[in-house]
């Protein structure tokens, strides 16, 4: 009797031991289901964060006062009211941006830039303060690989030829340039696109360009869109590209930044037409010989920009989920915007 009460006991307690594993489990199973659910459950609502903020960056700039001109003191290009950690159900929305550090002529840069980080700007970028690689001539290309590429002329001309020769719908072969039998007769060939570029990494398929001469071009281009820079908006660097003097292209964003030296604040100096920068200063003959020859590729407005949209869901401050939204609007036609260009993160 007291044999079968034992293994009673024993079975009893292999049961408790199996029941209780079991349990465990059970119940880890169920943890990891509620943590994977919350894990979606964060990303939906951070995704539609993000898209929300697009839709945000749009009401704002429907509200542009200025139309004949944009710059970098505009509220939707600049402030951190409208566009920093807003509140939103859940969560929270961020529209920014940043520029390359500018650099000065003045002895006390009051940028407040440290080296390696680039200033933040809370709004809407203006796209057009870059170099288009779609429109922008030989002659413009050339400069840019000169001066931001490091390149040296007769490459840079090589160079600048061939992506002509990829973007037009011809089949003639620039002086230096390349077309399809160039690249057809390479050991992995492909065919010479003939059409615009869609991505600037699409540079890098181009005769001639190598992956050192992107790095040092590529904060300075865009494939959007008009054929002229935003003097209001670009960096001296994008001047510098285009074919201005180091130096001039500094005064012109000196000037620009006002008093404070700071741009993006409300003593910047508007250029209201592209002329306006022949109202810098005094100027050398050269200076204004550089302002004629590329004046033209100049402009004071927009119709492209970027938005780089963030959703956020926070806990005591800190970021628990996010999901980033980029996209490029062109407000060419002003009843309706185009997106050119959408990439979800």
């Amino acid at each position: 009797m007291r044999t079968r009460r034992s293994s009673i006991l024993v079975f009893t307690l292999w049961v408790l031991v199996f029941l209780s594993v079991f349990s465990l489990g059970i119940g880890r199973k169920t943890s990891g289901n509620l943590m994977v659910s919350r894990y979606f459950k964060n990303r939906l609502i951070t995704y539609y964060l993000a898209k929300a903020g697009i839709e945000m960056g749009i009401y704002e700039l429907d509200k542009d006062e200025t139309p004949s001109y944009d710059t970098l003191n505009e509220f939707w290009a600049n402030n951190d009211k409208i566009f920093k950690n807003i509140p939103l159900g859940l969560g929270y929305i961020t529209l920014s941006y940043t520029l390359p550090i500018s650099g000065s002529l003045l002895e006390n840069n009051n940028q407040g830039e440290v080296i390696g980080k680039q200033p933040i700007f809370y709004g809407i970028m203006d796209e057009s303060n870059k170099i288009n690689i779609n429109k922008v001539p030989v002659k413009v290309l050339k400069n840019l690989l000169i001066n931001l590429g490091k390149v040296d002329e007769k490459s840079a001309n090589d160079i600048a030829s061939s992506i002509v020769d990829w973007r037009d719908r011809d089949v003639i072969v620039s002086q230096g340039g390349a077309e399809n039998n160039y690249y057809q007769s390479l050991k992995m060939p492909y065919k010479c696109k003939n059409r615009s570029f869609e991505v600037l990494e699409e540079l890098l398929l181009v005769k001639g360009v190598s992956f050192e001469i992107f790095s040092k071009i590529k904060d300075v281009i865009t494939v959007y869109g008009q054929d002229k820079v935003n003097v209001n908006t670009s960096s001296w660097q994008v001047l510098y590209g285009i074919g201005f003097s180091e130096y001039l292209s500094k005064r012109i964003v000196d000037f620009r930044k006002g008093d404070d030296g700071v741009d993006g604040t409300e003593d910047d100096r508007v250029f209201k037409t592209a002329g306006g920068i022949r109202d810098i200063g005094p100027l050398f003959t050269e200076e204004s010989l550089e302002i004629n020859s590329y004046i033209k590729f100049l402009d004071v407005k927009t119709n492209t920009v970027r938005i780089k949209s963030k959703g956020m869901i926070k806990i005591e401050n800190k970021i628990k989920s996010q999901a980033v939204i980029t996209c490029v609007v062109s407000r060419a036609d002003k009843k309706e915007y185009e997106f050119l260009y959408w990439q979800e993160n």
